[in-house]
This record gives structure tokens, C-alpha cells and sequence, in this order.
């Protein structure tokens, strides 16, 4: 049984990790995302797009969400892949997830696997739990039930509940050496995680 990926396409959660992106907080950014929750969506889109173009990948990220959800513009994937590139590349985990996700279910793009896990991937080493969940599910949908444990171990730990859903899902598919490789791998990540924050 193959298993779905999911996107982090939530702007109220963007908002809230912004402290990390403390430098590239600007005054368009911030009225954007206030216009954005009054659904003044052509104010947020003028707006953001301002801040955007000042390489604000969080305003980037919510530009891509917008046109992700069809939020005030035409749902357009391949206008949401641009914005999540842009943002993706400055490194911005959020939408490394998202990118993901467009690439494993060929939203906007040619579907590809190997994309989709490359940005999972980078997504995931900087600690967004839902691209470690996404990371968990490509690796079982590959066969690989050691390192999909490993990943829900992650991503469950960031508190994702789904991920504690998937790893139990899996556990029965694991013997007990397995599952002790596969929790040693995890406090190896969380432990790198937790000494970045």
C-alpha cells in the first residue's frame, strides 16, 4: 500500500516561525499577512509581492500558498511552484516541503520522485516536521521501512501526530533490531536538530 504525501500550506503557521526570519521581516510582509487574514487578498497580493520581490522568502512561501489554494488569484500550480522555488532555494523549509509535495504529486511540474525526495529531504534536516513525515512516507513507499520509521520517529518527536499514526502503522513490518537501528538513527537527527535551535 503506498501512502500520500501532504503539504505545509498553512500562512497562520508561517507566520509563526517568522522569528527565525527575523532579518527578512519588512513592512509590506507583515501588512500583507494582515490583509491576508481579513481576506483583503488584493491588498495581501500587492503587498506580498512587494516584499517577494525584496527576496523575502516568507513572503514568497505565502505567495505560493496563495496561489497553491486559489486565496484571491486563479489557482495556478505553476505560478505556486515558481514562488515555492524562489523561497525554496533562499532555504526556507516551508516551502522546500511544499516544492516537495508539487513535485511527488506533479502539480505544476513533471512529477518526480527524486525531486520531491531531494526537497523533502532539505526540508526535513531543518526541522519541519511535515516534510520529515513526507520524507517517512517516500522512504516506505521505496521499501525502505527502516529509515520510514526512522523519519516518523522524527517527525512525531517535532509533534506531528500523523507521524506517530505512521510509525505505529509500520512497526508490526519491523523486527526488534530494526526498530533499535531505526530510534538510534532518529536521536542521532533530533540530537543535530536540537543543537541547531
Amino acid at each position: 500500500m503506498k501512502l500520500p504525501v501532504c503539504f505545509f500550506n498553512s500562512l497562520f503557521l508561517a507566520v509563526f516561525s517568522i522569528s527565525t526570519y527575523a532579518a527578512q521581516i519588512d513592512e509590506n510582509y507583515l501588512k500583507g499577512q494582515k490583509a491576508y487574514f481579513a481576506k483583503e487578498y488584493s491588498l495581501a497580493l500587492d503587498l506580498l509581492l512587494k516584499s517577494a520581490s525584496l527576496d523575502n522568502p516568507k513572503a514568497q512561501f505565502s505567495l505560493g500558498t496563495m496561489y497553491l489554494n486559489g486565496e484571491g488569484v486563479e489557482k495556478d500550480y505553476k505560478k505556486a511552484v515558481k514562488w515555492f522555488l524562489k523561497s525554496a532555494e533562499q532555504g526556507d523549509a516551508d516551502s522546500q516541503t511544499n516544492l516537495g509535495s508539487m513535485y511527488s504529486l506533479g502539480y505544476g511540474v513533471i512529477k518526480s520522485e527524486k525531486k520531491a525526495f531531494k526537497w523533502f529531504e532539505l526540508g526535513a534536516k531543518q526541522g519541519n516536521p511535515m516534510a520529515q513525515y513526507n520524507l517517512a512516507i517516500m522512504y516506505y513507499n521505496q521499501d525502505d521501512i527502516v529509515d520510514a520509521y526512522t523519519w516518523f520517529i522524527v517527525s512525531a518527536a517535532s509533534g506531528n501526530k500523523e507521524a506517530a499514526n505512521g510509525k505505529v502503522l509500520i512497526e508490526s513490518e519491523l523486527t526488534e533490531i530494526n526498530i533499535e537501528k531505526a530510534e538510534v538513527g532518529a536521536n542521532e537527527i533530533l540530537d543535530i536538530l536540537f543543537e541547531s535551535e
